[in-house]
């Protein structure tokens, strides 16, 4: 690809909006930029309103969608990521290719996973 310029992706997490709700929104993003625009790089820039603890840290959820969610499973599909915890770019080297997209966010209790195109859906 010899157009270099990111694709930003911009999300605010409304007040309302719980961490899978969010992370679907993201998980689909990622899959509409990476369908539209093959090998572009993507910075993820998130925003969240409210969520917050009487203490001024972030509630559950949003410590939930940023480590959890955004830091250890999306980061290999993106190239920066700009989120209220945690500003970094990540390792060319490491990102997976548009062709593993991921498809979604799987839940089991505690535990959770992406399924890309090469995996098939949990029972």
């Amino acid at each position: 690809m010899t157009d270099d310029k990111a694709m930003l992706l911009a999300h605010t997490v409304f007040k309302s909006e719980g961490w899978q709700d969010s992370a679907d929104k993201i998980i689909a993003m990622i899959n509409s930029a990476g369908k539209k625009y093959p090998g572009k790089p993507r910075i993820l820039v998130l925003d969240i309103e409210g969520h917050r603890t009487q203490s001024g840290a972030f509630d559950h959820d949003m410590f939930v969608l940023q480590h959890d969610i955004v830091n250890q499973l999306l980061s290999p599909w993106l190239a920066q990521v700009d989120m209220p915890l945690i500003h970094y770019q990540t390792n060319p080297d490491k990102r997976r290719p548009d062709s593993d997209l991921p498809l979604r966010l799987e839940v089991d209790g505690d535990m959770l996973a992406l399924c890309t195109a090469d995996e098939p859906e949990r029972a």
